[in-house]
């Protein structure tokens, strides 16, 4: 690994540069303030991109900065922002007060690959729900590191190209109550892609489970339980007033899987000689993604 600075004098270290782990250095940096911190991050930008309503209460601080205080006025009056213009935001304000962050920096053997920083003595796992750095602070390998965890919900997400402009938010809540459990999100108007999102019982999800974000099903492949199929196309239909054909191309459009899990690591500290690990957000424990990141501030 090739560095711009000492890593001999760095004081404590971030593994993962996502929202969480910036608005936690962000506040390290400005109650100690002659500390040198560091987050080192795999990716050049990040990876997510999901609009996310902002719990105001998750953006309490001690902490006393005119610059901090600016940006949590502005995330409480938007009350939504994407996740990656909130990782932007969170970024620029922690170089401004002070925090180095180093991208394209992938901790694979934390106790090898963090050896060249001597000098620090904490070292913050926040490297998402499946992290690396929980595997070094419980000792145990991947399976074995959790003390709970259990699958909430599972959902379905069909996404599809619309041939004309996407319906307003008035006209989906409307079609809502029409279907039940189908949540309608646009993701692109540049593109016109366009995901629908159900709730699926745990039958239907072990139907589906290998229709994942790396491996898509065709909606009208055997892959795909025929009984959500049909939860779509009536929306669809609700929708278009039977006419969905004339809007909706659905000879591309693929379905795909998750499980909304609750867990938390058996550890989330360890002392090493005189180095504390600890974790922060997904990488210590998680809930559905609807509310994991503002978890994650609290």
């Amino acid at each position: 690994m090739q560095f711009s600075f000492d890593p001999s004098s760095i004081d404590v270290i971030f593994v993962g540069g996502g929202p969480v782990a910036l608005w936690t250095a962000i506040q390290t940096k400005l109650h100690v303030p002659q500390a040198n911190i560091l987050i080192l991050e795999k990716y050049a930008e990040y990876q997510r991109i999901h609009n996310l309503f902002i719990d105001a209460a998750s953006l309490n601080t001690t902490c006393q900065s005119p610059l901090l205080n600016h940006l949590v006025q502005t995330l409480k009056s938007s009350r939504t922002i994407s996740t990656k213009e909130l990782e932007h935001a969170l970024a620029v304000l922690a170089e401004k007060v002070g925090v180095v962050i180093q991208r394209h920096i992938e901790i694979v053997d934390p106790k090898k690959d963090l050896k060249p920083f001597s000098k620090a003595t904490i070292v913050v796992g926040a490297d998402g729900a499946h992290s690396i750095m929980r595997e070094f602070v419980v000792n145990k390998s991947p399976d074995k590191c959790l003390q709970v965890k259990k699958n909430l919900h599972y959902i379905a997400d069909l996404t599809y190209t619309e041939k004309n402009d996407p319906v307003s938010l008035i006209q989906k809540i409307s079609l809502n109550s029409t279907v039940g459990n189908c949540i309608y999100e646009i993701h692109s108007n540049k593109s016109q892609k366009t995901t629908l999102r159900t709730f699926i019982s745990a039958e239907s999800y072990e139907k589906m489970k290998n229709a994942t974000r790396k491996t898509p099903k065709n909606v009208y492949s055997a892959d795909v339980d025929g009984s959500v199929r049909i939860e779509y196309l009536t929306f669809l239909k609700s929708k278009y007033n039977n006419h969905f054909e004339q809007f909706v191309d659905l000879s591309n459009a693929t379905v795909t899987t998750t499980t909304l899990d609750s867990y938390i690591s058996k550890k989330l500290v360890r002392k090493n000689s005189n180095r504390t690990y600890c974790l922060v957000g997904d990488a210590a424990f998680g809930v559905p993604f609807f509310r994991s990141l503002n978890n994650g501030f609290h």
